[in-house]
């Protein structure tokens, strides 16, 4: 269901197909979901977050381990896996499309309130602002792909 690439390797697009499609993340971007969807999934019992976890927790889970893994072994290894490296879903569901646009939304309100506290520095909010605008184009393309 889930695969890496590079992000300058050719790799399959997302679909608007009634099956469901493809989704592409960025790892960070993956990451920032899938760390999203574990504070959802401890707040309570959910099927949809259920659903999203029988889907993507392999995926999540191996690609966890190799990131704390190269974070403690090889920190240039780990920034090019979060930054320069994609994750793929393959034959995403319209409603796990559904699930994983209402988690990132989650993420994006929390980073704006985060800038509105004004607690971080000013390199620090520039790169929030950079993941806020690349969040809210994958949400916005998966309600309207």
């Amino acid at each position: 269901m889930a695969e890496g690439r590079d992000k300058n390797q050719k790799g399959l697009k997302g679909s608007d197909s009634a099956g469901g499609g493809d989704l592409r993340f960025t790892v960070w971007q993956f990451v920032r979901l899938m760390d999203q969807a574990e504070k959802s999934r401890e707040s309570g019992p959910n099927a949809e977050i259920s659903a999203l976890f029988k889907a993507f927790g392999a995926a999540w889970d191996e690609l966890d381990a190799r990131l704390e893994a190269l974070g403690r072994e090889n920190p240039e290894a780990f920034a090019d896996l979060m930054m320069d490296q994609e994750i793929i879903l393959e034959d995403v569901t319209p409603g796990l499309r559904t699930t994983v646009e209402a988690e990132l939304c989650k993420v994006i309100h929390s980073m704006k309130q985060t800038l509105n506290r004004g607690a971080v520095e000013a390199v620090s909010a520039e790169d929030l602002q950079f993941e806020i605008a690349e969040l809210e184009a994958i949400a916005q393309n998966l309600i309207r792909p």
